[in-house]
């Protein structure tokens, strides 16, 4: 009996594992199809690897982000967009120095749905052919698209 019920519970597990599955498959369909509506609402190219951040401008990390997008940013690694929680201003200055990098949208005027792309808790999502990454932070995304140079660390005496 203790071994039916435990060919049981195994079947059981393998039919949630395989709704699981089918369930995370449809969500990350659902959630590419809302990217290339919110992409053509903004007549935003799409490429292969679309990748989104929310940037507060009073976040200690602005600076770090600021100075990635001046100066090491390149259109070729795919569409980029920048959700700006800054004054209005602030938003047209950078989307004249950041214009030829990424797509800069005032975060405040945008459409809501940007916000259940990059979910609470979140402040990167990207997306590349069918895999997706979210971030917690601006500066682990820079860490992990940068790529580390041992000869930059300095030993610490």
């Amino acid at each position: 009996m203790i071994r039916y019920a435990a060919i049981l519970l195994c079947i059981i597990m393998a039919v949630v594992a395989v709704l699981l599955w089918h369930y995370k498959k449809r969500l990350r369909a659902s959630e590419q199809s809302l990217l290339h509506r919110l992409l053509a609402l903004h007549d935003i190219p799409v490429h292969a690897r679309v990748t989104v951040i929310r940037i507060d401008y009073s976040h200690a990390a602005f600076k770090s982000i600021d100075e990635w997008l001046s100066t090491h940013a390149s259109p070729a690694s795919g569409t980029l967009i920048i959700l700006l929680d800054a004054p209005e201003w602030l938003c047209g200055i950078k989307r004249k120095s950041w214009g030829n990098h990424a797509t800069v949208l005032h975060a405040p005027q945008s459409h809501p749905a940007w916000s259940a792309l990059i979910q609470p808790g979140y402040t990167v999502a990207e997306w590349s052919h069918s895999r997706m990454r979210r971030f917690t932070d601006q500066q682990l995304y820079l860490n992990h698209i940068t790529p580390h140079s041992p000869q930059t660390d300095q030993e610490v005496i």
